[in-house]
């Protein structure tokens, strides 16, 4: 795999995981629970926003590591001359 299709790969990952972010804490935030079933629901999709924010960060500090790297490799190269 080349490193553009990775990138688009991730990129889309990312933009699913921002909608699925947004839309789970709008349903956090303006759903009415009028019974201890719903609470639970409540209570699960809060974990889920608590698992897709925490997968949402590891990409982007995956990101970051691997732009750095590149960035290392370049500097290294421009050093050796």
């Amino acid at each position: 795999m080349n490193d553009d299709s990775e990138y688009l790969e991730i990129s889309s990952t990312l933009e699913i995981l921002e909608d699925q972010i947004k839309i789970l804490s709008e349903k956090i935030k303006s759903g009415r629970i009028k019974d201890t079933k719903k609470e639970e629901i409540r209570i699960k999709w809060i974990r889920t926003l608590g698992y897709l924010c925490k997968t949402y960060a590891q990409i982007k500090e995956s990101q970051k590591m691997e732009e750095l790297e590149k960035e290392m490799e370049v500097l290294k190269k421009v050093l050796e001359k």
